[in-house]
């Protein structure tokens, strides 16, 4: 009567790693939400509370299902970028520790970026990246931001929330500049999805998607994740456009964009109004703590807001060696086609890249040890090698 539904490990996989990417970023209630009157439905503060135990047991599930599986890719040689990265996130743990002396925090920390790296290089790795529109992690983790994205307005629009300050929205997130970096990469995830779609119904769904996306961005008023959602998009387009004759026009238009920012975003109109100018200021402190120069840094400690600068005063020059490293691993890919990968699925990164290397001018997410956008920056470094 019941025909029996055989579930292989590797759809289990991807479906935990579209939970992952939709758990990454949701946050519990700070200090503050009080003097806010932030409030959400018990239920999503319920996952507030457990999404990082969560994240951490799921992926050290895959790592165990992944052992015995028959049907996983092998890949040959090492993601240096990968390795780098996890060099880096372990020595900003190790530098913390050096100046806090909490060890258990240090085991914690450790941990979990351990499993982490673990995670994206033994599981992520050994899954297909895209095979088709219903599967490849390419597809679990835009479902996995595309929920979370979703999760984030219906929240906004529930009656019994209240998740929006002096016109911005906070969401199930910290603050809403880091609600805007993951709604900036789901739209740029939904833009290609959509130029690789043939289907009408399917290229309906990706055009609802990325105006969720693009709708949440606005609710957010990160400035940042606008511009690097624009210009991510932008990149693809030029990629991806077979006229090179019409490639000068969008550039143009680019420059032109670009210099209608500059003119109208000022240091000083950076952030929302009454809440007073946070990178001006910041950054001058940042900029005055790196030229310093410090061979080991100084961890986690005052201004966030450039990626660059943080790497430099958190982990000193040793480690922020091998940040950059992993910028200059995946800025190859502007001028390499990874022929392992077909063009859309290149375009695609290139797009995520444009991204990363626009908004961690402003934000310093990139140093996080659990968030959607920093699995994100450790999926890129997973497939990408040369």
């Amino acid at each position: 009567m019941f025909q029996k539904v055989n579930i292989s490990k590797q759809q289990i996989l991807l479906v935990i790693c579209a939970i992952i990417f939709l758990l990454g970023s949701f946050r519990g209630g700070s200090a503050d939400d009080d003097a806010l009157g932030y409030f959400v439905p018990s239920y999503i503060a319920l996952v507030q509370r457990l999404s990082l135990p969560l994240v951490g047991l799921l992926m050290l599930i895959s790592i165990l299902i992944n052992i015995n599986r028959v049907d996983k890719k092998l890949h040959s040689g090492v993601p240096t970028g990968l390795v780098c990265y996890f060099v880096f996130q372990f020595i900003i743990v190790l530098t913390s520790y050096f100046y806090r002396n909490d060890f258990q925090d240090f085991l914690v920390r450790g941990s979990f970026v351990t499993i982490t790296f673990l995670y994206f290089f033994n599981v992520i790795r050994s899954l297909p990246l895209y095979e088709s529109l219903r599967n490849g992690v390419l597809i679990y983790f835009f479902y996995g931001l595309l929920a979370f994205i979703a999760i984030n307005v219906f929240v906004y629009l529930s009656p019994s929330a209240n998740v929006f300050w002096k016109g911005r929205l906070y969401g199930v997130t910290s603050h809403p500049n880091f609600l805007g970096m993951c709604a900036s990469i789901c739209w740029i995830a939904s833009f290609a999805l959509f130029l690789r779609a043939k289907a009408y119904k399917t290229k309906v769904f990706f055009v609802l998607a990325l105006a969720l996306s693009i709708y949440c961005c606005i609710l957010t008023g990160s400035r940042t994740s606008i511009l690097s959602g624009t210009l991510g998009t932008a990149c693809i387009m030029a990629y991806t456009l077979k006229n090179n004759s019409f490639k000068p026009i969008l550039i143009l238009c680019m420059l032109i964009f670009g210099l209608f920012l500059y003119a109208n975003l000022t240091l000083q109109s950076l952030d929302f109004e009454g809440r007073g100018n946070t990178r001006e200021g910041t950054w001058a402190s940042m900029l005055e703590r790196a030229s310093e120069l410090p061979l080991f840094g100084y961890g986690r400690v005052g201004a966030t807001t450039n990626a660059y600068l943080f790497s430099i005063v958190a982990t000193g020059l040793f480690g922020s060696f091998f940040f950059f490293r992993t910028l200059i691993e995946l800025l190859r890919l502007y001028f390499s086609n990874l022929p392992q990968f077909d063009k859309l699925t290149v375009n695609l990164f290139r797009g995520l890249v444009t991204f990363f290397l626009v908004s961690s001018t402003f934000e310093g997410y990139l140093l996080d040890n659990v968030s959607t956008p920093v699995f994100t920056y450790w999926l890129l470094l997973t497939y990408v090698k040369f």
